[in-house]
C-alpha cells in the first residue's frame, strides 16, 4: 500500500506542529496517503491552535491510529511519559507496517533522555525499529540536496571511536552501504569512504587508521563494489555534493552531521535502511525551547515524508 505512517515524535516537542504544517500541503497529502500515529486529541488541539493564530490557513482531515490517550504533562520539558508515548507511537506505527495497512515510515523527533526517564531501554529510533523489526545492525542515512551520507559508528564516545576502525568491520560497512546505496539512488558514481585523521593520515605521518581503510577498499574491490578511499575528510563530503561520489561512508557521528547541517541545517533528513521498511525523519532535534510557540520550521518534516512517499 502506498502509504506513509508518521509517528508523532516526543508529545512535548514541536512534532505536532511541523507534521500538521507539512501536510498542510495538498499535495503531500495527495502522494503520502498519512496515517498518524499518536495522540488524536493532541493533534486536534494544536490544529486549532495554528488556526487560530494564522499559522495555518483552513482545516484538512486527517487518519489517526489513535493509539497514545492526550499528553497531560507540560510542552516543552524532558518527561518520562513524554518518552513512553514516544515509543508507543513508533510500536504502533511498526505493527501498522507489519500487517500491510502502510508501506514506510516517517518519523518526528524523539528527545533520548525522555526515553531513558520513560524506561525505554533504547537510545534512538534506530535501534528501537532494530528491536521490533528484529533487524541487524540497521544503517543510518543523511541526505541533504545531492549529498548522502551512511555512518559506520553513531552514538559512541569520540576516544572509541579508533578502536572500531579495523578492515573486517570496514569491507562489511561498505558491503551493506553499497547494497543500500543502490534502492536509494541511481547514480553511478562511486562512493567513497572518508578518512579519520587529517590529509588522509599522509601515508602514516598522523595516524594508521587509514592503513585499515585501504585495506578493506581493496578488498571490496575485487568484490566488484565500485569505492574509493580513503579521501580526506575536508574535501569529500563536497565532492560527492557536486556528483564525483554517489555517497560518502561517514566514520563518525560529528564528521557527517556537521557537513550536511552546515549545508542545510533545516533540510537535511535522516533515513535509516536495512529495515523491512524505510524510515526517515527530520534531522533536528524536539526543539523544546520553541516547543508550543508555532514557529518550528516544517521543511524537513515535509522532504522526510516525501522521501518516505516515493521511496518503493
Amino acid at each position: 500500500m502506498n502509504r506513509v505512517v508518521i509517528t508523532e515524535g516526543d508529545p512535548a516537542g514541536i512534532g505536532r506542529e511541523i507534521i500538521l504544517k507539512a501536510l498542510a500541503d495538498e499535495a503531500l497529502r495527495k502522494v503520502s496517503n498519512p496515517i498518524i500515529a499518536g495522540s488524536k486529541e493532541d493533534f486536534e488541539e494544536t490544529f486549532e491552535i495554528l488556526l487560530s493564530k494564522g499559522i495555518l490557513k483552513e482545516k484538512f482531515e486527517l487518519e489517526y491510529l489513535n493509539c497514545n490517550p492526550k499528553f497531560a504533562s507540560k510542552i516543552g520539558e524532558i518527561d518520562g511519559d513524554a518518552g513512553k508515548y514516544a515509543y508507543n507511537s513508533i510500536k504502533s506505527a511498526s505493527e501498522l507496517i507489519k500487517c500491510g495497512k502502510a508501506r514506510n515510515m516517517a518519523t518526528a523527533p524523539i528527545n533520548k533522555q525522555a526515553l531513558r526517564l520513560g524506561g525505554v531501554p533504547f537510545i534512538g529510533h534506530t535501534e528501537i525499529l532494530a528491536s521490533l523489526t528484529s533487524s541487524y545492525d540497521p544503517l543510518t542515512v543523511f541526505e541533504t540536496g545531492n549529498l548522502r551520507i551512511f555512518f559506520f559508528t553513531r552514538h559512541i564516545a569520540f576516544s572509541d571511536i579508533s578502536g572500531r576502525i579495523k578492515e573486517e568491520k570496514i569491507i562489511e560497512f561498505i558491503r551493506r552501504s553499497s547494497s543500500a546505496n543502490k534502492e536509494l539512488t541511481d547514480s553511478k558514481a562511486p562512493i567513497a569512504v572518508a578518512a579519520l585523521n587529517p590529509h588522509g593520515g599522509d601515508g602514516g605521518l598522523m595516524g594508521n587508521e587509514e592503513s585499515e581503510i585501504e585495506k578493506a577498499v581493496r578488498a571490496v574491490k575485487n568484490e566488484g563494489i565500485d569505492v574509493v578511499g580513503p579521501v580526506p575528510a575536508d574535501s569529500v563530503f563536497y565532492e560527492c555534493l557536486i556528483g564525483k561520489y554517489s555517497a560518502v561512508l561517514s566514520l563518525y557521528h560529528d564528521q557527517g552531521h556537521i557537513a550536511a547541517k552546515t549545508l542545510d541545517f533545516n533540510g537535511t533528513i535522516s533515513l535509516t535502511a536495512g529495515l523491512p521498511f524505510l524510515r526517515t525523519s527530520p534531522d533536528h532535534g524536539t526543539a523544546f525551547d520553541i516547543a508550543g510557540k508555532g514557529i518550528a520550521n516544517e521543511k524537513a518534516m515535509k522532504l522526510a515524508i516525501l522521501r518516505a512517499a516515493t521511496v518503493k
